[in-house]
Protein backbone atom coordinates (compact mmCIF):
# COMPACT_ATOMS: atom_id res chain seq x y z
CA UNK A 1 0.00 0.00 0.00
CA UNK A 2 3.04 2.14 0.79
CA UNK A 3 3.97 1.92 -3.19
CA UNK A 4 0.77 2.74 -4.12
CA UNK A 5 0.38 5.90 -2.11
CA UNK A 6 3.91 6.93 -3.80
CA UNK A 7 3.16 6.02 -7.04
CA UNK A 8 -0.30 7.60 -7.11
CA UNK A 9 1.13 10.91 -5.16
CA UNK A 10 4.16 11.10 -7.74
CA UNK A 11 2.55 10.75 -11.16
CA UNK A 12 0.05 13.92 -11.16
CA UNK A 13 2.94 15.53 -9.65
CA UNK A 14 5.40 14.99 -12.43
CA UNK A 15 2.74 16.35 -15.22
CA UNK A 16 2.99 19.55 -12.77
CA UNK A 17 6.87 19.32 -12.82
CA UNK A 18 6.61 19.71 -16.68
CA UNK A 19 4.37 22.18 -16.83
CA UNK A 20 6.27 24.40 -14.40
CA UNK A 21 9.75 23.73 -16.39
CA UNK A 22 7.97 25.28 -19.09
CA UNK A 23 6.52 28.06 -17.41
CA UNK A 24 9.87 29.00 -15.79
CA UNK A 25 11.45 28.67 -18.90
CA UNK A 26 9.64 29.94 -21.00
CA UNK A 27 10.83 27.47 -23.54
CA UNK A 28 9.39 23.61 -23.47
CA UNK A 29 12.57 22.18 -25.61
CA UNK A 30 14.22 22.82 -22.55
CA UNK A 31 11.94 20.00 -20.18
CA UNK A 32 11.27 18.28 -23.38
CA UNK A 33 14.56 17.74 -24.80
CA UNK A 34 15.63 16.49 -21.28
CA UNK A 35 13.01 14.19 -21.31
CA UNK A 36 13.74 12.97 -25.46
CA UNK A 37 17.42 12.18 -24.10
CA UNK A 38 16.17 10.19 -21.27
CA UNK A 39 14.21 8.05 -23.59
CA UNK A 40 16.66 6.60 -25.92
CA UNK A 41 19.02 6.05 -23.13
CA UNK A 42 16.78 4.54 -20.36
CA UNK A 43 16.92 5.75 -16.79
CA UNK A 44 17.42 2.52 -14.55
CA UNK A 45 19.37 3.07 -11.76
CA UNK A 46 21.41 -0.06 -10.47
CA UNK A 47 21.18 0.75 -7.05
CA UNK A 48 19.37 -1.04 -4.34
CA UNK A 49 18.11 1.87 -2.82
CA UNK A 50 16.77 3.39 -6.23
CA UNK A 51 12.97 2.42 -5.21
CA UNK A 52 12.83 3.99 -1.92
CA UNK A 53 13.32 7.33 -3.84
CA UNK A 54 12.19 6.29 -7.36
CA UNK A 55 9.59 8.75 -7.13
CA UNK A 56 12.59 11.79 -6.26
CA UNK A 57 14.18 11.43 -10.39
CA UNK A 58 13.03 12.91 -13.40
CA UNK A 59 12.04 9.73 -14.86
CA UNK A 60 11.44 6.45 -13.35
CA UNK A 61 14.40 4.91 -11.81
CA UNK A 62 13.63 1.29 -10.96
CA UNK A 63 12.20 -0.72 -13.66
CA UNK A 64 11.01 -3.69 -11.68
CA UNK A 65 8.24 -1.29 -9.84
CA UNK A 66 8.05 0.82 -13.09
CA UNK A 67 4.25 -0.44 -14.58
CA UNK A 68 1.22 -0.39 -14.01
CA UNK A 69 -0.24 1.21 -10.85
CA UNK A 70 3.48 0.83 -9.13
CA UNK A 71 4.61 2.95 -11.99
CA UNK A 72 6.05 6.61 -10.03
CA UNK A 73 6.19 8.19 -13.80
CA UNK A 74 3.45 8.82 -16.28
CA UNK A 75 4.98 7.27 -19.44
CA UNK A 76 7.78 9.12 -20.49
CA UNK A 77 6.49 9.17 -24.13
CA UNK A 78 2.65 11.17 -22.90
CA UNK A 79 4.74 13.38 -20.69
CA UNK A 80 6.85 14.52 -24.13
CA UNK A 81 3.50 14.57 -25.75
CA UNK A 82 1.99 17.79 -23.44
CA UNK A 83 4.44 19.76 -23.77
CA UNK A 84 5.85 19.16 -27.25
CA UNK A 85 2.54 17.85 -29.43
CA UNK A 86 4.71 18.06 -32.64
CA UNK A 87 6.95 15.41 -31.60
CA UNK A 88 7.06 12.35 -34.09
CA UNK A 89 8.26 9.94 -31.73
CA UNK A 90 11.72 9.24 -32.66
CA UNK A 91 14.67 9.64 -29.81
CA UNK A 92 17.86 11.39 -30.03
CA UNK A 93 21.12 9.83 -30.96
CA UNK A 94 23.13 9.16 -27.41
CA UNK A 95 25.62 11.35 -27.20
CA UNK A 96 29.32 9.28 -26.06
CA UNK A 97 30.11 10.13 -22.58
CA UNK A 98 33.55 10.98 -21.83
CA UNK A 99 35.20 10.34 -18.52
CA UNK A 100 36.16 13.42 -16.37
CA UNK A 101 39.91 14.12 -16.38
CA UNK A 102 41.91 14.81 -13.33
CA UNK A 103 43.71 17.83 -13.12
CA UNK A 104 47.17 15.90 -13.87
CA UNK A 105 45.63 14.53 -16.97
CA UNK A 106 44.84 17.91 -18.24
CA UNK A 107 48.06 19.37 -17.89
CA UNK A 108 49.87 16.57 -19.44
CA UNK A 109 47.44 16.76 -22.55
CA UNK A 110 48.02 20.46 -22.20
CA UNK A 111 48.90 21.62 -25.85
CA UNK A 112 52.24 22.87 -27.86
CA UNK A 113 52.67 26.24 -25.97
CA UNK A 114 54.76 26.74 -29.43
CA UNK A 115 51.67 26.42 -31.24
CA UNK A 116 49.47 29.08 -29.37
CA UNK A 117 50.31 31.72 -31.42
CA UNK A 118 49.88 30.19 -34.97
CA UNK A 119 46.12 31.20 -35.45
CA UNK A 120 43.15 29.74 -34.90
CA UNK A 121 40.75 27.81 -37.28
CA UNK A 122 39.09 30.99 -38.64
CA UNK A 123 37.65 33.62 -37.09
CA UNK A 124 36.00 32.00 -33.92
CA UNK A 125 38.54 29.32 -33.87
CA UNK A 126 40.55 30.74 -31.08
CA UNK A 127 37.78 31.45 -28.63
CA UNK A 128 36.50 29.70 -25.86
CA UNK A 129 32.99 28.21 -26.56
CA UNK A 130 31.10 30.41 -23.82
CA UNK A 131 32.39 33.45 -26.28
CA UNK A 132 32.22 32.24 -29.65
CA UNK A 133 28.03 31.81 -28.26
CA UNK A 134 27.99 35.23 -27.16
CA UNK A 135 29.36 36.21 -30.91
CA UNK A 136 27.10 34.27 -32.35
CA UNK A 137 24.42 35.91 -30.79
CA UNK A 138 25.64 39.37 -31.24
CA UNK A 139 25.56 38.53 -34.77
CA UNK A 140 21.89 36.90 -34.81
CA UNK A 141 21.09 40.19 -32.80
CA UNK A 142 22.27 42.75 -35.25
CA UNK A 143 19.50 43.02 -37.26
CA UNK A 144 17.12 43.30 -34.56
CA UNK A 145 16.25 46.47 -32.27
CA UNK A 146 18.55 46.69 -29.53
CA UNK A 147 16.94 47.37 -26.09
CA UNK A 148 17.05 51.24 -24.69
CA UNK A 149 20.09 52.13 -23.03
CA UNK A 150 17.75 54.28 -20.64
CA UNK A 151 17.32 51.71 -17.95
CA UNK A 152 20.22 52.47 -15.56
CA UNK A 153 22.72 49.72 -15.42
CA UNK A 154 22.27 49.53 -11.42
CA UNK A 155 18.67 48.30 -12.36
CA UNK A 156 20.03 45.31 -14.77
CA UNK A 157 22.51 43.47 -12.29
CA UNK A 158 22.26 39.51 -13.12
CA UNK A 159 20.68 40.42 -16.43
CA UNK A 160 22.58 40.32 -20.02
CA UNK A 161 20.71 42.13 -22.97
CA UNK A 162 21.89 41.59 -26.21
CA UNK A 163 23.05 45.04 -26.18
CA UNK A 164 25.49 43.70 -23.82
CA UNK A 165 26.24 40.87 -25.58
CA UNK A 166 26.78 43.22 -28.58
CA UNK A 167 28.83 45.72 -26.66
CA UNK A 168 31.18 43.04 -25.45
CA UNK A 169 31.24 41.47 -28.82
CA UNK A 170 32.53 44.87 -30.20
CA UNK A 171 35.03 44.98 -27.15
CA UNK A 172 35.92 41.58 -28.04
CA UNK A 173 36.63 42.72 -31.63
CA UNK A 174 39.19 45.63 -30.44
CA UNK A 175 41.35 42.73 -29.32
CA UNK A 176 44.38 41.83 -31.14
CA UNK A 177 43.71 37.79 -32.39
CA UNK A 178 47.29 36.77 -30.76
CA UNK A 179 46.33 37.95 -27.16
CA UNK A 180 42.75 36.22 -27.98
CA UNK A 181 44.29 33.42 -28.96
CA UNK A 182 46.87 33.46 -26.53
CA UNK A 183 44.16 33.54 -23.56
CA UNK A 184 42.81 29.51 -24.68
CA UNK A 185 45.83 27.63 -23.12
CA UNK A 186 47.11 27.94 -19.60
CA UNK A 187 50.59 28.81 -20.64
CA UNK A 188 49.34 31.45 -22.51
CA UNK A 189 46.51 32.91 -20.25
CA UNK A 190 49.49 33.36 -17.82
CA UNK A 191 51.45 35.31 -20.26
CA UNK A 192 48.44 37.42 -21.23
CA UNK A 193 47.89 38.47 -17.40
CA UNK A 194 51.27 38.80 -16.77
CA UNK A 195 51.55 41.23 -20.50
CA UNK A 196 48.57 43.27 -19.07
CA UNK A 197 50.66 44.01 -15.73
CA UNK A 198 54.00 44.80 -17.54
CA UNK A 199 54.83 48.70 -16.32
CA UNK A 200 55.89 51.21 -18.68
CA UNK A 201 58.45 52.69 -17.44
CA UNK A 202 61.36 50.73 -18.81
CA UNK A 203 63.30 50.40 -15.60
CA UNK A 204 60.26 48.42 -13.64
CA UNK A 205 59.30 46.81 -16.66
CA UNK A 206 62.99 45.33 -16.73
CA UNK A 207 62.61 44.30 -12.80
CA UNK A 208 59.26 42.43 -13.60
CA UNK A 209 60.93 40.43 -16.89
CA UNK A 210 63.79 39.81 -14.63
CA UNK A 211 61.44 38.55 -11.94
CA UNK A 212 59.49 36.29 -14.63
CA UNK A 213 62.68 34.66 -15.95
CA UNK A 214 63.06 33.28 -12.10
CA UNK A 215 60.01 32.03 -11.32
CA UNK A 216 58.32 31.66 -14.29
CA UNK A 217 57.75 28.08 -16.12
CA UNK A 218 59.82 28.90 -19.23
CA UNK A 219 57.26 28.69 -21.90
CA UNK A 220 55.12 31.62 -20.60
CA UNK A 221 58.01 33.63 -20.28
CA UNK A 222 58.56 33.42 -24.05
CA UNK A 223 55.18 33.99 -24.85
CA UNK A 224 55.11 36.93 -22.19
CA UNK A 225 57.87 38.46 -24.71
CA UNK A 226 55.87 37.92 -27.92
CA UNK A 227 52.94 39.41 -26.28
CA UNK A 228 54.56 42.66 -25.74
CA UNK A 229 54.15 43.74 -28.53
CA UNK A 230 50.49 42.84 -28.92
CA UNK A 231 49.68 44.46 -25.72
CA UNK A 232 50.79 47.95 -27.08
CA UNK A 233 46.92 48.24 -29.07
CA UNK A 234 45.31 46.75 -26.42
CA UNK A 235 42.71 49.44 -25.79
CA UNK A 236 42.00 50.43 -21.62
CA UNK A 237 38.86 49.40 -21.50
CA UNK A 238 39.48 46.04 -23.39
CA UNK A 239 41.81 44.48 -20.65
CA UNK A 240 39.00 43.42 -17.93
CA UNK A 241 37.29 41.25 -21.34
CA UNK A 242 40.69 40.16 -22.08
CA UNK A 243 40.40 38.72 -18.56
CA UNK A 244 37.41 37.17 -18.86
CA UNK A 245 38.16 35.37 -21.59
CA UNK A 246 41.64 33.88 -20.24
CA UNK A 247 40.23 32.76 -16.96
CA UNK A 248 38.85 29.20 -18.29
CA UNK A 249 42.21 28.60 -19.41
CA UNK A 250 43.73 29.63 -15.71
CA UNK A 251 41.47 26.85 -14.38
CA UNK A 252 44.05 24.28 -16.16
CA UNK A 253 46.61 25.42 -13.92
CA UNK A 254 48.05 22.68 -11.69
CA UNK A 255 48.01 23.36 -8.39
CA UNK A 256 51.33 24.07 -8.24
CA UNK A 257 51.72 26.39 -11.23
CA UNK A 258 48.47 28.58 -9.64
CA UNK A 259 50.74 28.73 -6.26
CA UNK A 260 53.35 30.03 -8.43
CA UNK A 261 50.89 32.19 -10.74
CA UNK A 262 49.18 34.25 -7.66
CA UNK A 263 52.80 35.08 -6.10
CA UNK A 264 53.77 36.20 -9.63
CA UNK A 265 51.02 38.08 -9.77
CA UNK A 266 51.69 39.73 -6.44
CA UNK A 267 55.09 40.77 -7.39
CA UNK A 268 54.14 42.26 -10.60
CA UNK A 269 51.54 44.61 -9.12
CA UNK A 270 53.87 45.67 -6.45
CA UNK A 271 57.02 45.89 -8.47
CA UNK A 272 56.60 49.61 -8.71
CA UNK A 273 55.94 50.02 -4.91
CA UNK A 274 52.33 51.28 -5.56
CA UNK A 275 48.77 48.95 -6.40
CA UNK A 276 46.87 51.13 -8.98
CA UNK A 277 42.72 51.08 -9.28
CA UNK A 278 42.62 48.91 -12.20
CA UNK A 279 45.73 46.57 -10.54
CA UNK A 280 43.85 45.97 -7.53
CA UNK A 281 40.74 45.21 -9.50
CA UNK A 282 42.35 42.32 -11.48
CA UNK A 283 43.81 41.21 -8.66
CA UNK A 284 40.88 41.12 -6.77
CA UNK A 285 38.19 39.81 -9.67
CA UNK A 286 41.25 36.83 -10.68
CA UNK A 287 41.60 35.69 -7.16
CA UNK A 288 38.41 35.39 -6.38
CA UNK A 289 37.26 33.38 -9.21
CA UNK A 290 40.24 31.40 -8.96
CA UNK A 291 40.30 30.69 -5.64
CA UNK A 292 36.49 29.33 -5.84
CA UNK A 293 38.13 26.72 -8.50
CA UNK A 294 41.40 25.48 -6.95
CA UNK A 295 40.38 25.90 -3.36
CA UNK A 296 36.34 25.41 -2.85
CA UNK A 297 35.00 26.53 0.22
CA UNK A 298 31.03 27.07 1.11
CA UNK A 299 29.14 29.92 -0.08
CA UNK A 300 29.41 33.00 2.45
CA UNK A 301 26.55 32.82 5.23
CA UNK A 302 24.65 35.40 5.82
CA UNK A 303 25.00 36.48 9.14
CA UNK A 304 23.71 40.50 8.56
CA UNK A 305 19.99 41.46 7.53
CA UNK A 306 20.70 44.56 8.14
CA UNK A 307 23.94 47.31 7.35
CA UNK A 308 23.73 49.22 10.90
CA UNK A 309 26.17 47.20 12.69
CA UNK A 310 28.90 47.44 9.62
CA UNK A 311 28.78 51.21 9.61
CA UNK A 312 32.67 51.26 9.15
CA UNK A 313 32.68 49.17 6.47
CA UNK A 314 30.15 50.75 4.57
CA UNK A 315 32.01 53.81 5.16
CA UNK A 316 35.37 53.09 3.87
CA UNK A 317 33.63 52.22 0.90
CA UNK A 318 31.79 54.79 -0.22
CA UNK A 319 34.70 57.13 0.73
CA UNK A 320 36.92 55.03 -1.53
CA UNK A 321 34.23 55.42 -4.13
CA UNK A 322 34.35 59.07 -3.40
CA UNK A 323 37.53 59.87 -3.48
CA UNK A 324 38.44 58.30 -6.77
CA UNK A 325 35.63 60.03 -8.72
CA UNK A 326 36.04 63.87 -7.57
CA UNK A 327 39.55 65.49 -6.40
CA UNK A 328 37.76 69.02 -5.07
CA UNK A 329 36.96 68.61 -1.37
CA UNK A 330 33.44 69.93 -1.95
CA UNK A 331 32.41 67.82 -4.98
CA UNK A 332 33.82 64.42 -2.68
CA UNK A 333 31.59 64.83 0.14
CA UNK A 334 28.52 65.71 -1.73
CA UNK A 335 29.48 62.11 -3.54
CA UNK A 336 29.34 60.59 -0.11
CA UNK A 337 26.84 62.04 0.74
CA UNK A 338 24.72 60.82 -1.72
CA UNK A 339 25.08 57.34 -1.39
CA UNK A 340 25.26 57.68 2.51
CA UNK A 341 21.53 59.20 2.04
CA UNK A 342 20.73 56.01 -0.64
CA UNK A 343 21.75 53.60 2.31
CA UNK A 344 20.20 54.86 5.45
CA UNK A 345 22.60 53.92 8.20
CA UNK A 346 23.61 56.10 10.79
CA UNK A 347 27.24 56.34 12.09
CA UNK A 348 28.28 56.93 8.67
CA UNK A 349 31.76 59.00 8.31
CA UNK A 350 34.04 59.93 5.33
CA UNK A 351 37.37 59.07 5.72
CA UNK A 352 40.06 61.57 4.47
CA UNK A 353 41.51 60.70 1.28
CA UNK A 354 45.16 59.64 2.91
CA UNK A 355 43.17 57.42 5.25
CA UNK A 356 41.67 55.31 2.41
CA UNK A 357 43.32 52.15 1.67
CA UNK A 358 42.71 49.74 -0.51
CA UNK A 359 43.49 46.81 1.23
CA UNK A 360 41.11 48.24 3.60
CA UNK A 361 38.52 48.42 0.99
CA UNK A 362 39.28 44.69 0.26
CA UNK A 363 38.69 43.90 4.47
CA UNK A 364 35.52 46.11 4.12
CA UNK A 365 34.30 44.02 0.99
CA UNK A 366 35.24 40.92 2.58
CA UNK A 367 32.77 41.32 5.56
CA UNK A 368 29.99 43.50 3.69
CA UNK A 369 29.70 39.91 1.63
CA UNK A 370 27.59 38.34 4.61
CA UNK A 371 24.76 40.79 4.31
CA UNK A 372 21.76 39.63 2.89
CA UNK A 373 20.63 40.03 -0.71
CA UNK A 374 18.04 42.87 -0.04
CA UNK A 375 21.01 44.27 1.96
CA UNK A 376 23.40 43.83 -1.09
CA UNK A 377 20.75 45.87 -3.51
CA UNK A 378 20.58 48.51 -1.27
CA UNK A 379 24.81 48.66 -0.96
CA UNK A 380 24.85 49.02 -4.95
CA UNK A 381 22.71 51.08 -5.05
CA UNK A 382 24.55 53.35 -2.81
CA UNK A 383 27.94 53.01 -4.23
CA UNK A 384 25.84 53.63 -7.65
CA UNK A 385 24.73 56.94 -6.77
CA UNK A 386 28.33 57.68 -4.90
CA UNK A 387 30.05 57.23 -8.27
CA UNK A 388 27.29 59.23 -10.75
CA UNK A 389 27.48 61.99 -8.24
CA UNK A 390 29.54 64.52 -10.32
CA UNK A 391 27.01 62.74 -13.43
CA UNK A 392 30.22 61.40 -15.36
CA UNK A 393 31.28 57.74 -14.55
CA UNK A 394 35.08 57.20 -15.54
CA UNK A 395 36.75 54.22 -16.60
CA UNK A 396 38.66 53.68 -13.58
CA UNK A 397 35.10 54.05 -11.30
CA UNK A 398 33.52 51.58 -13.57
CA UNK A 399 36.19 48.70 -13.21
CA UNK A 400 36.08 49.65 -8.95
CA UNK A 401 32.50 49.14 -9.15
CA UNK A 402 32.64 46.02 -11.10
CA UNK A 403 35.24 44.48 -8.55
CA UNK A 404 32.91 45.57 -5.75
CA UNK A 405 29.59 44.07 -7.36
CA UNK A 406 31.69 40.83 -7.89
CA UNK A 407 33.27 40.73 -4.59
CA UNK A 408 29.47 40.59 -3.10
CA UNK A 409 28.92 38.33 -5.42
CA UNK A 410 26.16 40.29 -7.62
CA UNK A 411 27.36 39.59 -11.41
CA UNK A 412 26.96 43.46 -12.64
CA UNK A 413 27.05 43.74 -16.77
CA UNK A 414 29.19 46.59 -18.22
CA UNK A 415 27.58 50.03 -18.26
CA UNK A 416 26.72 50.72 -21.83
CA UNK A 417 27.77 53.85 -23.77
CA UNK A 418 25.70 56.54 -23.25
CA UNK A 419 23.65 54.38 -20.18
CA UNK A 420 23.22 55.91 -17.11
CA UNK A 421 24.63 54.09 -13.74
CA UNK A 422 22.01 55.06 -11.59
Amino acid sequence: FGRLIQAAVSRPREYLADASAVQFTRNPDTIGGALKRIGGVGSNIRDGHAEEASHMFIASAASSWAVGPFATHPPIQERIKRVDPSWDGSWPEPREVRPRRSAKQRYQDRPDPAAILTGGQGPLGGLPGAVVGAVILGEAAAGQQQPSTSAPAVDQVGQVSPAHVAHMRELLGGIPEVLKEAARSPYGARAVVYTILLDQDREVREKQLSHLAKHADEPVMKLTGRLVDASHSLAKEARLPLIDLAVPGLREMSDEQYASFKQNLDVLIKADGRVDLFEWSLQRLLLRHLDAHFHPAPDPVVRYYNLRPLAGPCGVLLSALAHIGQRDAAEVQAAFDAGAGELGVSGLSMLDRKAVRLDAVGAALDKLIHVSPREKQKLIRACAKTVAADGEVTRGEGELMRAVADSLGVPMPPVLPGQKLV
